[in-house]
């Protein structure tokens, strides 16, 4: 059984199978230097899959079948991607820019390694 701390006093703590993130927050301006309007913001927001690893429940990673022996596990802190409409999104209580969300283990479909190639990725 995993058991591990959560990041950034996550309000949050996740049981059995879940996983909360912290998704990353939606560009204010784009590469060439032209804003995003706000309505533009919300719809991109739901197509980010890129965030941390903020909280894990203490049965994720435990299906054997899906995580075999040996497999690269994420953890709290780990950079990951995820699917696109999963679980639940949550604003933070202090500040309503942070966006949670409460996912599936299995709703993780890669760990970044490499954060400045990643950039290039888009969903």
């Amino acid at each position: 059984m995993i058991t591990q701390k959560a990041l950034n006093d996550c309000p949050l703590k996740p049981v059995q199978f879940k996983i909360v993130v912290k998704v990353d927050e939606v560009e204010t301006k784009t590469a060439g230097g032209i804003y995003i309007p706000d309505t533009s913001k919300d719809a991109q927001q739901f197509s980010i899959t890129r965030g941390t690893i903020v909280a894990v429940g203490p049965a994720a990673f435990t299906d054997h079948d899906q995580y075999p022996e040996g497999s690269e596990i994420p953890g709290v802190g780990s950079r990951i991607y995820f699917q696109k409409f999963a679980g639940a999104s949550l604003n933070g209580a202090i500040d309503n820019t942070i966006v949670y969300r409460v996912i599936e283990d299995t709703d993780i479909v890669g760990i970044i390694a490499d954060e400045h190639g990643a950039r290039g990725l888009a969903a």
